[in-house]
């Protein structure tokens, strides 16, 4: 990846963050995260997916996003947390790449 890249990947996401923050100002709501079994079973059920998927060989950004989102759902610990979500981003960083390769740009 050049710099170009991380440049308009970067761009495109600071863009969205405007977009969102103009649609839904502050900012300042609950993490949400920790409901009870639910999240826990969807975790569960997330990472089982995900790691057949690895064994079997047709593992996807798709799973690996969805076992990053519900493990970040059931965390409690702020610190923890916080390191569950860069885990997201950065699983959607690289979907990005992976899409801007495929387009050739």
């Amino acid at each position: 990846m050049t710099y170009l890249d991380e440049r308009r990947i970067t761009q495109d996401i600071l863009r969205e963050v405007e977009r969102a923050e103009s649609k839904h100002p502050g900012g300042d709501w609950p993490d949400g995260t920790r409901n009870g079994g639910m999240n826990l079973h969807q975790r569960e059920r997330a990472m089982s997916s995900c790691d057949r998927a690895d064994r079997e060989g047709r593992l996807t950004f798709a799973h690996i996003l969805e076992e990053e989102f519900w493990e970040a759902m059931c965390e409690e610990d702020k610190g923890r947390l916080r390191a569950e979500v860069t885990q997201v981003a950065a699983v959607c960083v690289r979907w990005l790449i992976k899409l801007d390769r495929e387009a050739g740009k």
